[in-house]
């Protein structure tokens, strides 16, 4: 057995907590290659002959070969997505190549048979020989110089001068000043150095794109070459708020708060405060108003005004029942502020296993854009244990109720004061967090449902059995708020759980928060991460291969279906390969449910099953509009029990999981707190994600982790400070690195304009259409162009990806052509003529019977999925006539139900 394949067996042992086992693999020869592979053997018995940590062992196999397994698929997929060459994906992924296969391909002599085309191959050769040698490079240098965790060049870890966080850097600049401390970013110092701004612009830049481990490095270097950058620096660090450690009992996890020490807990044990902080019996916070400030001086002047809202259509959060109740009984100011919160696991599994509970929040009265792109940190648990959320929450549910009493006084941008009340009114987490906010039953135990009385039923699965959810009127009778309180008593009195509610929780005190209805189902976990993934896995799952649903044995033929598909540019990813579903992002469960089904399984899955999956699709699709009526409603909450009925019928009663009860709840979701899209956990996902990169090389340092990440979050929010926006030779790197932020719904043409000759049939539908003779002098022809967030693109530029669309009159089709039409014009340049925008259209006609007719026969006007087909007619339109964005999927005309998610 080689050294390093035995180094790797004794490390991962050590590191899952298997050390009284290393002896007895060495001596039975297990070497790396059969160590991956003991899931699936026997002798597994014999080498760890207690069941305890077998199981154990078996886990932490199963989470490593996964976590492996994916980042192999994505090793394999992006790097020949990176040198041009993602015509190969498919035939990478039918051959079974991952990562160390991928690598080796030159020396194994199979490249021929793999890529057959000399072309493609030199390239792929060149390419592959090329990032060889730079990691051959990198392995080359000095061992003194190489950062033993990332693989990237760094000081000393343990020098404290040379290791500084992202903005207590340690550094002596040439000069400060620090009486100016509370002036605006335009009296800063450095504004009018191109240098400094250019330097200021790297530093987003290294942000921007999370590239960590380089950044002491960059901050020495730049320190060299422009000293006065850092007073400028210095300057924005004093007003990113400030950590503060929070301490438990390290016995019981009792609050002990910042400053307590030498006393005794309530479980009798002393507290000590030093021997506390170094076994990490501690949480950060920061002060949420110190958090929200920062965000309101730069966008409170973009708050939404609160309105009643009389249409009944529900657009947004603010537009939700329960928003607009608090609006009616008053108990709502102008400038009082709303949250959104949500506080979920993050993982990290290496170097050891631990956690973190970040503790995050969103200002609902910001426009949507705003508020994913200033998502805020206000707390930050972390360990190898899940927090004890009445202990983690305690600093958040104190400050809450006191900002719900005494209103904190904020500035604008335009210089106007506010004074504005805080009430954190819906949180949104996934269903293992949810119980632990709440202090009740996990969601797989007896009234394990956040939102009804349904108990659940524990019947027989494979060989083991799980906790079912079958629909039933009787059973899931609703909580209610005050319900819910009695049952925390109760539970409290009797020191047993009632209706699955085991005591009292923090979140009862919290000022205007409802602890039933102030939780969401997100429909990340629930509908994409959970039944939609729950389906897939049923249909391809092997131990499935009797069943009628089964179809494991066409992937490859799915595939040939999935991965020819051009998705429009919302859709910012291509799709993967199904024999890459374990490892699905929700980004592509949801591509799959909204889009790629329609095309995929057709003629695969058996109709009746297929129809049950695309009530899913069509209810989501609801759900997920801008705008959601009444109706809507009612009509989307109808075909998701539908769903869940049939689900015992179709698949039997062990298969109604939680994820498929939470449907019947989304409906009312929308309801109290808007779209599916303005309380899902996307925004919060993705920060998480943002965590977890800048844990890269910092061990178990939770204080330089959070600081970091305050820093990435706030330098964005000051590109519109002068200190950016002086230099205006700096101004499209800045455009590049700024987050796009455009809530109008106006329409901009994109590119440059140019000539066209008008056929025939297009000068006659533009004639009909502005009631006027045209000629061609005075139309001028775009590829392109943009409306509120969405991008729009005629067959002249992109083909029939990006140009299809529904009008509001009903007509759906191509985009042609888009025209600026300018009546009288003889301008020569920088001409100002009023324009009239046009589109011309080539006309798709609706087929009367569609699949959705048919699952819905009593309301054939909501057709939202329709079966079309090409026509030769066109017809001209003016800009403002797009009602939305479609995806043209064989046959099929899907709409991109919102304009804000990118899918």
């Amino acid at each position: 057995m080689d050294m390093e394949a035995s180094d790797f067996v004794q490390d991962k042992l050590t590191e899952w907590g298997f050390s009284e086992f290393k002896q007895r693999f060495e001596d039975e020869g297990i070497d790396k290659e059969t160590f991956l592979s003991l899931g699936d053997s026997g002798r597994i018995n014999v080498l760890i002959p207690k069941i305890g940590p077998r199981v154990k062992f078996r886990k932490r196999l199963k989470e490593y070969l996964q976590w492996n397994s994916m980042e192999a698929c994505d090793f394999v997929q992006d790097k020949l997505t990176e040198w041009d060459l993602s015509e190969l994906i498919q035939r990478f992924e039918d051959q079974g190549i991952d990562k160390e296969t991928f690598l080796s391909l030159e020396e194994s002599g199979n490249l021929n048979d793999l890529i057959p085309r000399t072309g493609p191959r030199v390239k792929f050769r060149k390419r592959l020989r090329e990032y060889l040698q730079a990691q051959t490079d990198m392995r080359s240098q000095p061992p003194e110089m190489m950062d033993t965790d990332t693989g990237t060049y760094s000081d000393q870890e343990d020098n404290p001068e040379m290791d500084p966080t992202i903005l207590s850097w340690h550094f002596q600049p040439t000069s400060t000043s620090d009486t100016d401390q509370d002036n605006e970013m335009d009296e800063e110092p450095v504004s009018n150095s191109n240098l400094n701004a250019g330097i200021l612009g790297v530093i987003l830049f290294t942000l921007r794109h999370r590239l960590t481990a380089a950044f002491s490095e960059l901050m020495v270097l730049l320190n060299f070459v422009s000293p006065q950058l850092m007073t400028s620096f210095k300057h924005l660090s004093e007003k990113i708020p400030s950590l503060s450690a929070e301490f438990y009992c390290d016995n019981c996890q009792n609050y002990m708060g910042k400053n307590t020490d030498n006393v005794p807990c309530s479980c009798d044990t002393i507290f000590n405060k030093k021997r506390s902080y170094e076994k990490g019996s501690f949480f950060l916070s920061v002060s949420l108003k110190d958090l929200l400030k920062n965000i309101l001086n730069i966008h409170g002047t973009e708050l939404l005004p609160k309105k009643v809202n009389h249409k009944n259509d529900i657009k947004d959060v603010m537009d939700g029942e329960m928003y607009q109740n608090l609006l009616r009984q008053g108990k709502l100011a102008a400038d009082d502020l709303t949250l959104m919160w949500n506080c979920d696991e993050v993982p990290i599994y290496e170097p050891t296993r631990w956690s973190i509970w970040p503790l995050q929040f969103t200002i609902n009265e910001l426009p949507y854009t705003q508020r994913m792109e200033n998502v805020i940190v206000a707390g930050l648990w972390f360990g190898p244990k899940k927090p004890t959320m009445n202990t983690f929450l305690k600093p958040f549910i104190d400050e809450c109720c006191d900002l719900a009493q005494k209103p904190f006084q904020w500035t604008d941008a335009n210089g106007t004061v506010h004074s504005s009340k805080v009430f954190s009114l819906v949180c949104s987490s996934d269903a293992v967090a949810r119980p632990l906010l709440r202090n009740c039953k996990q969601f797989n135990g007896e009234y394990g449902c956040d939102w009804c009385l349904h108990p659940g039923r524990v019947v027989e699965k494979h060989k083991g059995c799980m906790r079912s959810f079958p629909y039933d009127e009787n059973k899931q009778a609703p909580r209610s708020n005050e319900m819910f309180r009695d049952d925390a008593k109760e539970a409290e009195t009797t020191d047993s759980p009632k209706h699955g509610v085991k005591g009292l929780s923090l979140l009862s005190i919290l000022p205007l928060f409802d602890i039933v209805f102030g939780f969401v189902p997100d429909y990340l976990h629930s509908v994409l991460m959970g039944i939609s993934k729950q389906l897939v896995s049923l249909w391809l799952n092997p131990i499935n291969s009797t069943k009628p649903w089964y179809v494991g044995d066409k992937i490859s033929q799915m595939d040939s279906r999935l991965l020819c598909l051009k998705p429009p540019i919302e859709i910012t990813r291509s799709p993967r390969s199904l024999k890459c579903w374990e490892n699905w992002k929700a980004w592509e469960w949801r591509a799959f449910l909204l889009f790629y089904a329609f095309s995929v399984l057709p003629g695969i899955l058996h109709s009746i099953y297929l129809e049950h999956y695309f009530v899913l699709s069509f209810s989501i699709h609801i759900l997920l509009q801008e705008s959601v009526s009444r109706h809507d409603l009612r009509l989307a909450n109808a075909s998701l029990v539908h769903f869940v009925k049939a689900m015992t019928e179709l698949y039997g009663e062990e298969n109604v999981s939680f994820n498929c009860h939470q449907l019947i709840h989304l409906a009312d979701s929308v309801q109290n707190w808007g779209p599916l899209w303005a309380t899902s956990t996307f925004s919060f996902e993705r920060n998480n994600g943002n965590l977890r990169t800048l844990l890269n090389g910092f061990k178990n340092d939770p204080p330089r982790v959070y600081q970091r990440f305050l820093a990435w979050q706030y330098l964005p929010r000051h590109l519109s400070s002068s200190v950016f926006n002086r230099q205006s030779d700096f101004g499209e790197l800045l455009a590049k690195l700024r987050p796009v932020n455009n809530d109008t719904d106006s329409a901009k043409p994109l590119g440059k304009s140019h000539n066209v000759d008008l056929t025939r049939p297009t000068k006659s539908a533009l004639q009909e259409l502005l009631n006027r003779p045209v000629l061609d002098k005075n139309v001028e022809a775009y590829d392109s162009f943009a409306k509120g967030h969405t991008v729009y693109h005629s067959t002249q530029c992109k083909g029939p990806t990006d140009c299809v669309i529904k009008l509001k009159n009903g007509c759906c089709g191509e985009i042609q052509l888009i025209l600026l039409y300018k009546e009288n014009c003889s301008c020569t340049s920088n001409c100002l003529c009023k324009a009239v925008p046009t589109i011309v259209v080539q006309l798709y006609h609706i087929k009367p019977d569609t699949l959705f007719h048919n699952i819905h026969p009593s309301h054939p006007s909501k057709a939202i999925i329709e079966k079309v087909e090409k026509t030769d007619q066109s017809k001209a339109f003016f800009l403002e006539d797009i009602q939305c964005k479609c995806m043209y999927v064989d046959g099929w005309l899907v709409p991109l139900p919102n304009t804000y998610e990118r899918y």
